[in-house]
């Protein structure tokens, strides 16, 4: 019996951004990540409209933008002075696909405790597919946790 499974990150630029900014909720850098909620208190990044940028021809465009951004109407590739048109409180970063890769791999490389059959597939950058994740073939290896079911429960 064959199995693979795929790991599909739809957010992994805007996610690990955030995750890898140490401290971003706190107050010395409240100016540049983080933004005031209604309430008068600090919102996370993950709360706010946050997008990354990428500089191409014909000037800069949204390469990631995070679920609050996505909602308020902007989109992936659209021109930036578009994006602050319809969202002037949105908060930027330059994206940078080199890391984002490097992060998947490590990610593909620590799954390798299920199966040693990973691949890292981050389209996201190049091909601008969106489809950033991880392949896993664990033909034979879900034995080992007693089912497909419960190696899939152990992952999560």
């Amino acid at each position: 019996m064959r199995g693979t499974v795929f790991f599909c990150f739809p957010r992994w630029s805007t996610d690990r951004f955030c995750r890898n900014m140490p401290g971003f909720e706190r107050t010395q850098r409240a100016n540049s990540l983080t933004s005031m909620n209604e309430g008068g208190k600090a919102a996370s990044l993950r709360e706010s409209l946050f997008a990354l940028t990428r500089s191409v021809a014909g000037g800069m465009r949204i390469a990631a933008l995070n679920g609050p951004a996505e909602r308020a109407g902007v989109e992936k590739d659209q021109l930036l002075a578009a994006a602050r048109a319809l969202c002037p409180q949105i908060m930027l970063a330059g994206a940078d696909d080199e890391v984002d890769h490097r992060a998947l791999t490590e990610l593909a490389d620590w799954l390798g405790r299920y199966t040693p059959w990973t691949l890292a597939s981050n389209l996201s950058g190049a091909a601008k597919k969106g489809l950033d994740g991880i392949f896993l073939v664990i033909t034979g290896f879900f034995r080992l946790f007693g089912g497909k079911g419960r190696m899939l429960a152990y992952m999560m």
